[in-house]
């Protein structure tokens, strides 16, 4: 009898093309979790099949066709909207097109079963054997086709990336620390894509002065004329947490580069954790779903969910779209990660230091699941993924203002030493297109709040950019000496991931009345 492999490389085959096809924008591990689900996926298929038939090699079939079929769902729901709008009707509801899909998935599921095949006067029996021997051929093949190039170009990566990676870490000297330096806990939190107050003020009316109050009453530095270096995230937190521009790497990759995955390993191994590292500090990680920051080898991985945005991504691509609806899985998937630290950050503040602590929290950016009171919205991913409802956008804003608020409080009225934290957002929102100066304040004006206890406010003044963040840290807790750097702008009027950005300092505009 033929072994049976090729309901387990089918349901290999989706993760697989789909980090091929991303191969360059995440890293290869966004794709474990998914697999994993597929393959008990095809386990549980083919176990339940196996139960009714009694057949291995039938229940195979069955297992081989259902993991092929249910990633094939969202290009049947798109037709299934093209030919009913087309006819001038109407989209149907989604259940109306996984009724459908049901009804198709039926009916091939009963082709297979089939011992016997008529067509006209003709009939051919089915012998199973080959059949099974014809899939494990065919999706060995599938399988090694896709798997080849993807391996070959991680290979390519990784050489680059290595030799990226060491030219970042020699133009950052050793800091020597003392034994008796104080070392505070650092909280490191990121408020993806929030933009400055005169941004909000400017395209939304909204003026954001109570939360910035409170940051001021709590005792932080706000940054007045707070600009981001880079306008996307791999970029910006790249540079702020290896205390540098990114001149150099895109001298030596060129403008036209776009393999982003670059800079994720520039995230995760970065000079400021080097250094923290030297010093005793541990890195404690909450995991977002965004590839750079989901699992930090280096760190203590803090996993609300295993939903990576790469797996969401993937499964939306299955009948989940239309059912999340009702059995949110994958909205949720996004919302835990989101308020991750209502849940883990008690606990993490609790670990004995020093301690790095690293929140990359993906609100306000969108997806948009959350109000402004934090009720949980339906997951759009088709209309909501970018930057496409103002209105929107302005309602995670505000509940980012409240989500923030209960962090710094909890980790500010702690007993013990008070930690570092800083606030920023790595790039403002994106929903200009007026001209290209509109365009530049709206994305590079940031939030930037600095709490140094026991410095009064040594070293920060109020044009200070992330890239200098952890330079005036080192320089006011370890006395490292390290030079300020010009505080500049960069953009790219690209919407790949390339590196043609200019310099647009002389466009960010700060108005003070």
């Amino acid at each position: 009898m033929t072994r049976i492999i090729h309901p387990f490389l089918f349901a290999a085959m989706p993760v697989i093309c789909s980090l091929e096809r991303t191969k360059k924008l995440v890293l290869l591990t966004d794709g474990l979790a998914a697999l994993v689900v597929c393959e008990l996926s095809v386990v549980v298929v083919y176990g339940i099949t196996w139960l009714f038939l009694r057949n291995a090699q039938k229940s195979a079939l069955v297992a081989s066709l259902t993991m092929c079929l249910m990633f094939c769902f969202h290009v049947f729901h798109v037709g299934v909207n093209a030919m009913v709008q087309r006819m001038g009707l109407a989209a149907p509801h989604g259940l109306v097109s996984l009724a459908l899909f049901a009804l198709l998935f039926a009916i091939m599921v009963s082709s297979v079963l089939k011992n016997e095949w008529k067509f006209g006067r003709h009939s051919f029996k089915v012998n199973t054997e080959r059949f099974t021997f014809a899939l494990n051929v065919a999706s060995i093949i599938l399988v090694v086709c896709n798997t080849l190039p993807l391996l070959a170009t991680q290979f390519q990566l990784a050489q680059i990336d290595s030799d990226i990676t060491a030219t970042f870490h020699k133009k950052i000297p050793d800091v020597a620390v003392a034994t008796s330096a104080v070392k505070p806990d650092i909280y490191y939190i990121i408020l993806d894509a929030y933009g400055h107050e005169q941004t909000l003020k400017a395209f939304w009316n909204y003026d954001n002065k109570d939360f910035l109050d409170f940051l001021r009453k709590r005792g932080f530095y706000v940054v007045d004329k707070a600009i981001s270096n880079y306008d996307r995230t791999a970029l910006s937190l790249s540079s702020s947490l290896n205390m540098q521009y990114l001149d150099e790497a895109k001298d030596k990759l060129g403008k036209q580069w776009f393999a982003q995955t670059i800079f994720f390993h520039l995230i995760q191994d970065n000079c400021f954790y080097r250094v923290l590292k030297n010093a005793g500090y541990k890195w404690i990680n909450f995991s977002t779903g965004f590839s750079a920051d989901d699992d930090i080898p280096q760190a203590q991985n803090i996993h609300a969910t295993y939903g990576s945005n790469f797996n969401v991504f993937l499964f939306m691509m299955t009948p989940l779209e239309v059912t999340d609806d009702y059995f949110p899985i994958l909205r949720d998937m996004f919302a835990d990660a989101y308020v991750a630290p209502d849940r883990y950050l008690n606990e993490v503040a609790g670990i004995p230091g020093p301690k790095f602590v690293f929140i990359h929290c993906n609100l306000p950016h969108p997806p948009y699941v959350f109000d402004e009171k934090g009720n949980r919205l339906p997951l759009d991913l088709v209309s909501n993924t970018h930057y496409s409802q103002p209105e929107a956008y302005l309602k995670q804003v505000k509940f980012a203002e409240i989500e923030a608020r209960k962090w710094l409080a909890a980790l500010l009225d702690r007993p013990g030493p008070p930690p570092v934290i800083i606030v920023q957002s790595d790039h403002g929102p994106l929903f200009s297109s007026v001209d290209l100066k509109s365009h530049v304040n709206e994305r590079m004006r940031i939030l930037n709040a600095v709490y140094f206890p026991g410095m009064n406010n040594k070293g920060l003044y109020d044009s200070m950019s992330p890239v200098n963040t952890f330079r005036v840290f080192l320089n006011d807790y370890f006395d490292a000496k390290l030079p300020t750097l010009p505080d500049r702008a960069f953009h790219s009027r690209s919407d790949d991931y390339g590196l043609a950005y200019e310099d647009v300092t002389s466009l960010v505009e700060f108005n003070r009345e």
